[in-house]
């Protein structure tokens, strides 16, 4: 009777455990490789998910809710489903279920009363590596450089991306790479070849370069590349760049504004900035000089719209202003490849 009740009791348990044990694409995965996702709701609302492999069972998570330009971190169990975002900015925490179906995840948010499905873009799924290294480095005292890169690349799963233009596209910003393998060992070669360039010295010096996918449709993804400098001092430098590649040819589309703009110098457009500034500095927002208003240099791209950045000073902070498209559809020039999105 006694190994009948442990036999049963034996069973629950292991019934039990496999509801919640999660079987992630990402097992055969090696640190620091991971999966990035774009996601949506029924409602059509999207969302970024990312995991990153960090041991055996364990895996960071990112989540982002485009519209509402949310950040949610959390860390995930492979023994689990259930897991605890929390949002970065505040202390609101959210459970969250993860499942997949066949490679393809279901994530439901019980506070949020959302579930988030693989989006039916013909982009919704990217690999991705960050690496590490950090070094000691003795020339008659002792320096510390510590390099993160991250790069990410178009898996062959991508079946309605023309092979041809994955290449391409993976040539810019995957170093050529076609496999987690390859992008790793070429991201150390890149680390080990800059501390061989290495000139300027202070006790600590730290590199930091990290792409990631920012606007996605069936013609274009863009990628924003951030990348920070500490050389020694109070403040490090940072800045970002913007990679457009076309889905239809791999080709790199211009983010410069002159590509874009008919008329840079347009008195009515100018006009509208400067309101558009005004408002931003009445909202509490950092402001920059009125008077001598010009377009910045580069763009970005948003779901709402074209925005433009003011760089304020080398540690960070920046005006945003947005441009909704129908606002600036009779200033672009029509032969721009991203005419259509006006």
């Amino acid at each position: 009777m006694r190994f009948l009740l442990t036999f049963v009791l034996t069973f629950i348990f292991l019934a039990c455990s496999s509801e919640t044990k999660i079987d992630l694409p990402l097992s055969s995965m090696q640190k620091n490789e991971g999966l990035w996702y774009l996601l949506e709701d029924e409602s059509k609302k999207r969302a970024h998910l990312s995991l990153e492999k960090i041991d055996d069972t364990n895996y960071k998570t990112s989540f982002i809710i485009l519209d509402e330009a949310k950040l949610y971190l959390g860390e995930l169990n492979s023994s689990k489903k259930d897991f605890t975002l929390k949002d970065v900015n505040s202390d609101e925490k959210i459970l969250a279920t993860l499942e997949f179906d066949e490679d393809k995840p279901v994530l439901s948010l019980k506070e949020l009363d959302s579930i988030y499905f693989l989006s039916s873009q013909k982009v919704n799924t990217l690999n991705f590596v960050k690496h590490i290294l950090q070094e000691q480095l003795n020339i008659g005292l002792n320096f510390t450089i510590t390099m993160i890169d991250d790069a990410f690349f178009l898996p062959n799963s991508l079946v309605a991306i023309d092979n041809e233009v994955r290449k391409k596209i993976n040539e810019k910003i995957a170093y050529g790479a076609n496999s987690m393998l390859e992008l790793k060992e070429k991201l150390i070669q890149k680390q080990k070849e800059m501390i061989k360039q290495q000139k300027d010295f202070s006790f600590y010096i730290e590199y930091i370069n990290s792409f990631m996918p920012d606007y996605i449709d069936d013609k274009i993804i863009a990628f924003k590349n951030f990348s920070y400098e500490y050389l020694g001092g109070v403040h490090g430098k940072n800045d970002t760049k913007y990679h457009i590649f076309s889905l239809e040819n791999g080709e790199q589309i211009s983010n410069k504004t002159k590509d874009l703009i008919q008329d840079i110098n347009d008195k009515n457009l100018l006009a509208l900035l400067k309101t558009k500034l005004i408002n931003a500095s009445a909202s509490g927002l950092l402001g920059v000089d009125n008077s001598k208003i010009t377009l910045p240099e580069d763009f970005f791209i948003n779901k709402d719209g074209i925005e433009f950045t003011w760089k304020l000073n080398n540690f960070g902070l920046v005006e945003r202003i947005v441009f909704r498209f129908s606002e600036l559809k009779a200033h672009v020039k029509k032969e721009s490849k991203l005419y259509y999105l006006f």
